[in-house]
């Protein structure tokens, strides 16, 4: 039971007074989610459980949603690789939204979404050479 709760981080107590939901996390995700191809929330628990982290649609969801005000280390290491975003940059992300600070020492953290933008760039780089062949 503690491991299962560890896997897939804490959800805010809806007694916990303060109603703050990571919502610039949690469209971070969403839209690294549909830039990385994955249309649909099923399909992303489906992913991440064939890689062998225990997930489901709704917990995707409650991350989207921001509700998940604790996502744990394996969630976020899991869900960074198969959105094939930066990982410190997700946890930038997380600690600006959660917390306010930034962390990075003044640097920004790249884009997640200008990330995903020149990976598929570069796929279409590279598929254009191939086809002018």
């Amino acid at each position: 039971m503690l491991s299962s709760t560890l896997e897939r981080g804490v959800r805010m107590p809806k007694s916990a007074g303060r109603e703050k939901k990571l919502v610039v996390y949690g469209q971070t995700l969403q839209k690294a989610r549909l830039s990385s191809g994955i249309l649909n929330q099923k399909q992303a628990a489906s992913r991440l459980t064939d890689g062998g982290l225990q997930c489901s649609q709704p917990l995707i969801a409650q991350h989207e949603t921001g509700r998940i005000v604790d996502p744990s280390l394996n969630f976020l290491k899991a869900i960074a690789a198969l959105y094939e975003v930066d990982y410190r940059d997700l946890v930038a992300v997380l600690v600006m939204d959660k917390y306010g600070v930034d962390f990075t020492s003044g640097e920004k953290p790249r884009n997640l979404l200008i990330q995903l933008v020149e990976k598929n760039l570069e796929e279409l780089q590279k598929e254009l050479a191939r086809l002018k062949k």
